[in-house]
């Protein structure tokens, strides 16, 4: 009843804030308290954020197919989700059976604090457009996440003839910006940095007690002590959130569709060690993959040899007892309902698919890009503890977590081979994949650690007791040669330079611009520019070129233009890769232009002019002092 009465408060609440983060938060949890009735609580709310993404697909496609705008009506939407947190509330006192305990209770919660906190900063950016815009920025891809979100608003629905980029979340978020999304494009604007800016911080929290309840389980299955679980639920999300590399390429970035995928691959791997699928009800196994397949098609389309290897490895394990299975009238029947779901997540993911043909298909993995670093110190050894499900591997849990990596290494393969450059790891997409492969196997990991370590101090703990009265020096001594090795080699690989989390503070004071040796506040700048040079200022379209200082703000041109993009409907210019003059032409073409630089304007005529375009436009030149 808990989660059915926050339900309708966040819903009301968000209604009458006109916070969509806040609403979509509150339908996630009237849909967990519904699915409360069969699923335990760890696993009922991120299935009831991955049915809210399916329905959002579904309902999406369909308007799409129809030509029909889903947002025409915000105020009968409005009610609806009014009407259903209502009704999710009265389920829930009308009482009944509940789907199974959490994993952990009292001091084992301690597991899910990373999570905690993470959901907490999301609803704090969905209220505050100045914390927002303190980070958001720092990379590219939220402001591309922003113009997305904008494109599926103005639509109302799902149309992948326009665009292959996966934009399932993006409908979601969409269909939650009711009943009152601001009309005008600045409005609209901090409204939609709002949303994407929680929406990743509430997908980072999502992953984070996902992976934490996985831990709490598999500790549980493998014969470890509770205590054992709690460490390693707590060690998952707290390594999560301090490694550079991972905030930086999935937090950073905006990647909040990135985010949730995490939490997809996690789910059949969960339900499988929370007792729900087991290798004799394949249908119920099919019909999980297929909530998993229609998700994952519409938010990385990378990731759906997961699911497929998840079930494939299961059915191996069973092919001894299949036909006993089959002899069954009832389980024939649930397997023949659960390939009726199979093939509608097909006929669901096959748009999503083939948009993505358009833009060259597996092709696209060979497009530019870095992530802030490679997995391999975490990757190796979470390949390794894969031995830890050898033995148990004929249980559902083991055979789905095993062939959801064997899915996702198989998608590792062909992605390297589609690049043209199969031996280089260091690609964008190969090297984003290597980390949901990370992610994937983190709790496993992390449980094998904290096992060893356990071991370890215990075995330490117990040595040191027999040296009599120098035993409490020789324990706390070891403790603290422990720790300081930790923070002497561990966590400086974690943080990083400049680590991600530490720069967030730097980053979030706007005054430090003006101080020479502090990191610059680049994120609210490069907003504040956008908005400052957008169309209520100009009535000439604005060109960005080398608006980034190339040593210290190496991303500042995309991100200003792809701002300018979604204030004006206009195209996202090359960022400073091609000549003054093309800029020019692809973003302005024969209408009257001004270019916004950061370097001298002397020098930028002088690009002009040795490119044969002088005098095409003014040279606007703008500095961080003047945001």
């Amino acid at each position: 009843m808990v989660l059915a009465v926050i339900g309708l408060l966040l819903v009301v609440g968000g209604g009458i804030l006109a916070d969509p983060a806040v609403l979509l938060v509150g339908l996630v949890a009237s849909t967990a308290s519904c699915l409360r009735r069969r699923l335990p609580v760890d696993l009922a709310v991120p299935v009831a954020a991955a049915v809210l993404l399916a329905a959002s697909i579904t309902a999406g496609l369909a308007a799409g197919l129809l030509h029909q705008d889903l947002l025409k009506a915000p105020r009968a939407l409005a009610a609806a989700y009014l009407v259903g947190a209502a009704a999710a509330l009265l389920r829930s006192l009308a009482g009944g059976p509940v789907g199974g305990p959490p994993p952990t209770r009292g001091a084992g919660l301690l597991a899910y604090v990373p999570a905690v906190l993470a959901l907490a900063i999301g609803l704090l950016q969905s209220v505050s457009v100045s914390v927002a815009k303190s980070w958001a920025f720092w990379g590219t891809d939220l402001a591309h996440h922003m113009t997305t979100l904008k494109i599926v608003q103005a639509a109302g629905a799902l149309d992948y003839d326009v665009s292959g980029y996966p934009r399932g979340l993006h409908m979601l978020a969409a269909l939650a910006s009711v009943p009152s999304a601001p009309t005008g494009v600045d409005g609209l604007m901090a409204y939609d940095l709002r949303l994407v800016a929680a929406l990743t911080w509430l997908a980072t929290g999502l992953l984070l007690a996902t992976g934490a309840s996985l831990a709490l389980r598999l500790a549980r299955l493998l014969g470890r002590p509770a205590r054992v679980g709690v460490l390693a639920g707590l060690l998952f999300g707290t390594a999560a959130l301090l490694t550079n590399t991972f905030v930086l390429s999935f937090v950073y970035f905006g990647a909040a569709p990135s985010l949730l995928a995490g939490t997809v691959l996690l789910l059949l791997p969960l339900a499988g060690a929370a007792g729900l699928l087991r290798a004799a009800r394949l249908g119920t196994v099919a019909a999980w993959a297929a909530l998993c397949l229609v998700c994952l098609a519409h938010l990385w389309q990378g990731l759906l040899l997961a699911p497929v290897g998840a079930g494939a490895l299961l059915l191996l394990v069973r092919v001894p007892r299949l036909t006993a299975d089959l002899r069954s009238r009832a389980a024939r029947r649930a397997l023949g309902g659960g390939l009726i779901a199979v093939a509608a997540a097909v006929a669901l993911a096959v748009p999503a698919v083939a948009g993505l043909r358009q833009v060259g298909g597996t092709a696209v993995t060979s497009a530019a890009g870095s992530l802030a670093g490679e997995p391999w110190v975490v990757l190796v050894p979470a390949l390794g503890t894969l031995v830890l499900l050898l033995r148990p591997l004929r249980h559902a849990w083991a055979s789905l977590l095993a062939g959801s990596a064997a899915g996702l290494l198989a998608s590792g393969v062909v992605v390297l081979l589609s690049s043209g450059h199969p031996a280089d790891l260091d690609q964008y997409y190969p090297a984003k994949l290597l980390w949901f492969l990370t992610i994937l196997l983190g709790p496993l990991l992390a449980v094998a650690s904290v096992t060893v370590a356990d071991v370890a101090a215990r075995s330490c703990w117990g040595a040191a007791g027999r040296l009599g009265q120098a035993a409490f020096v020789v324990r706390w001594t070891g403790a603290s040669l422990v720790v300081a090795l930790a923070a002497a080699f561990w966590l400086p690989y974690l943080l990083g330079v400049e680590s991600a989390t530490a720069g967030t503070w730097h980053r979030a004071a706007p005054d430090q611009r003006q101080v020479p040796t502090a990191f610059p506040d680049w994120s609210a700048y490069r907003y504040e520019l956008a908005t400052r040079f957008g169309p209520d200022d100009r009535a000439e379209v604005v060109v960005p070129y080398l608006v980034a200082n190339a040593s210290s703000d190496p991303f500042g041109t995309r991100v200003v233009s792809e701002l300018l993009a979604f204030l004006t409907d206009r195209p996202e210019v090359l960022g400073g890769r091609a000549t003054v003059c093309q800029e020019i032409e692809q973003l302005a073409g024969d209408r009257p232009a001004v270019v916004l630089t950061q370097q001298p304007a002397g020098s930028v005529l002088d690009s002009m002019a040795e490119a044969g375009c002088t005098g095409r436009a003014p040279v606007v030149r703008v500095s961080v002092g003047q945001g």
